[in-house]
């Protein structure tokens, strides 16, 4: 499929055409606000079609900078120094903010929550400590437990997954026009009657948490060209050195990715999470 270069405020795509929307940290940068790129999105959207999209968040870390920067010009408003504003770069939208954002455009949000409290920590800690491992495996293990808590708000990341809706819907799983709304009160995603009894269904029903299952591998080294049996059909493939294990903790060939239920149960229970600071991905890829 060729990429298509263009304005997310005015696509080059009929109404009713799109089956999914990814925007990471997109939404925030505009500085009269996402309403126009969003209500754009509703409409390439197809009945069931399904967006997710993230902001940066309020986290913990970000207030605590507030709070230190307000502290900081008090104290120069004291001694009448000269308070300089930074030109936007960003808003910061929490969860319940992203939330009416998104459901402001039509879209109905079927999740909405804070996460990546590792990223919170490595930028409490400075940048230029997040080549230390150690520290980075500790974290990493009190991030994970908090991403599923009560306090999972505070993290680095607001996400938000929402449905266009319609009392006909297309099922996220086969693609027919088939689901109905009231699959909407059991998953995520709309999921038509004849789905429900697979086995991908599961990942997508109401008690899940937005985070990844696997645990952080930090600066592994970097993967070389090798050849492999895929974990699916156990055909011989050859690993790639720039896309190296496609992100998933098991072998899977370019044929098996591209076959959806695969692909739903890689990216839902294969997931591998890997963590390179800057300086270290910059010298495995220069």
């Amino acid at each position: 499929m060729p990429f298509i270069e263009g304005d997310i405020k005015n696509m080059p795509f009929e109404d009713n055409s799109l089956s999914g929307y990814l925007s990471f940290g997109v939404m925030e940068h505009f500085i009269e606000g996402p309403k126009e790129a969003m209500d754009e999105m509703y409409r390439v959207m197809r009945p069931g079609g399904v967006a997710i999209i993230t902001t940066p968040n309020n986290s913990w870390n970000v207030r605590r900078g507030n709070i230190k920067k307000g502290i900081k010009n008090i104290i120069k408003k004291i001694f009448r120094k000269e308070i300089v504003k930074p030109p936007f770069f960003q808003y910061y939208y929490g969860p319940n903010k992203l939330k009416s954002l998104v459901e402001a455009s039509g879209m109905k949000v079927t999740k909405s929550t804070g996460a990546a409290f590792l990223f919170t920590f490595t930028e409490f800690f400075g940048r230029k400590n997040s080549h230390k491992i150690s520290r980075n495996i500790k974290y990493a293990k009190w991030s994970k437990k908090l991403d599923k808590s009560f306090i999972k708000a505070l993290g680095a990341q607001s996400v938000t997954i929402s449905v266009k809706v319609d009392a006909i819907m297309h099922c996220f799983l086969c693609g027919d026009l088939s689901a109905k709304m009231e699959s909407l009160n059991k998953y995520d995603v709309p999921i038509c009657n004849k789905c429900e009894n697979l086995s991908n269904s599961k990942y997508y029903s109401k008690n899940g948490f937005v985070s990844f299952d696997g645990d952080f591998s930090f600066n592994p080294p970097k993967l070389s060209d090798e050849i492999r049996n895929c974990h699916n059909c156990s055909k011989e493939y050859n690993t790639d050195a720039i896309f190296e294990d496609f992100g998933f903790s098991i072998n899977v060939c370019k044929d098996c990715l591209k076959q959806p239920d695969i692909n739903i149960k890689l990216s839902n229970a294969h997931v591998k999470p890997i963590w390179r600071d800057r300086e270290n991905a910059e010298k495995l890829y220069e």
